[in-house]
């Protein structure tokens, strides 16, 4: 016999919305909510609201119903801007909002939203004052930090669901479609202190490249400068290919995917392989572990100083080093992330790793 739902478990039978206007990386993680949401509430109709760069890609998550794009840096600035999305998002009759993103343009969206039930974090100054329920914001991984959102609705809620896509083999670009595998690599990175470098990179490579491996270059359109300094030093090569600034967000999103390892940065690529199924090695520099953005150990790998002094200097990374050093980065060594890399491809390839 099933249970009776509370008021406000019907209230999220409906229809719900998820606001995630920051980063690629922010509303990837995001997905973690919309996945427990699905599976708690599989009746629900789950609409996002994301950035145009997330926009594109959103639409692979299968637990996502509607992708609302809100291009508040562009056309749809300022506050004549906020008002137009409002009555837009008001047309749509949600139930429930989950506000993931806490800005002073989000709290006057927040405001005219018609929306009777409206749930964040504490911690969110700027919105909290809009919300009817707000959860305590706990130290934990953000992909089950997202999840928790759910507890005034659900009492022991799993937050175990992780972010999910649904990327079909038709967005692989043609240029690889001939390599029997190989190891994607997203070497750059908006914060320029959260890029380990061409120089590091190129080694890495050449290593891989002597032990059989192809390897494929991924990033924006920013992100092919450093691309292009990698493809330099190593010279022509058969078994590197680099498409850094050369395909859309899903079409990158699907070059991961396939991959057999991502190496990268602290940087949206991360959450995107956690969402595909594939292996992290991730370069940790101006940031750390405890900010919650790091997979676990099951799903990836870090490198790091541990012991230098100045970490963590920035809750997202900088243009330039505080200190002028850049040794959260110099101090990771190519050859040890080269020996790490060959050792989980050769466990990989016995079937002693998935």
């Amino acid at each position: 016999m099933a249970l009776a739902a509370s008021p406000l478990e019907k209230c999220l039978m409906e229809k719900i919305l998820i606001i995630e206007t920051a980063f690629l990386g922010d509303a990837v993680i995001s997905l973690a909510l919309a996945e427990a949401i699905r599976i708690h509430f599989p009746l629900a109709s789950i609409s996002i609201l994301v950035r145009p760069e997330s926009a594109s890609l959103m639409k692979y998550a299968p637990s996502i119903t509607n992708v609302i794009c809100y291009d508040k840096y562009g056309e749809e600035g300022g506050m004549q801007g906020v008002k137009v999305k409002a009555k837009e998002l008001n047309e749509y009759c949600f139930d429930t909002v989950f506000c993931l993103h806490n800005s002073k343009r989000t709290a006057a969206l927040l405001q005219r939203l018609t929306i009777p039930m409206k749930v964040g974090f504490t911690s969110a100054k700027h919105i909290r004052s809009q919300l009817n329920h707000i959860v305590e914001e706990m130290p934990i991984w953000r992909v089950q930090r997202v999840q928790t959102l759910l507890s005034p609705f659900i009492k022991n809620s799993d937050t175990a669901h992780l972010p999910l896509f649904q990327l079909p083999d038709s967005l692989l670009p043609a240029a690889i479609m001939q390599l029997s595998e190989y190891i994607a690599i997203a070497p750059g990175s908006v914060w320029d202190t959260k890029q380990w470098g061409a120089g590091k990179y190129a080694d890495l490579i050449r290593g891989l490249i002597v032990k059989g491996h192809n390897v494929v270059l991924v990033g924006s359109k920013t992100d092919r400068v450093v691309a292009d300094v990698i493809v330099s030093l190593i010279g022509k090569n058969d078994s590197l290919i680099s498409l850094a600034g050369e395909t859309s967000v899903e079409e990158a999103a699907t070059i991961i995917a396939q991959s057999v390892l991502l190496i990268t940065n602290d940087s949206a690529p991360v959450h995107i392989a956690l969402a595909t199924g594939v292996h992290s090695f991730i370069m940790l520099g101006p940031t750390v572990r405890e900010f919650g953005f790091v997979p676990p150990t099951e799903h990836a790998t870090v490198f790091e100083d541990v012991g230098l002094w100045c970490r963590p200097c920035s809750s997202h990374g900088s243009r330039t080093c505080p200190v002028y050093t850049h040794d959260c980065m110099k101090n990771i060594d190519a050859n040890i992330v080269l020996e790490r890399a060959l050792s989980y491809l050769e466990l990989k390839k016995e079937g002693v790793l998935r």
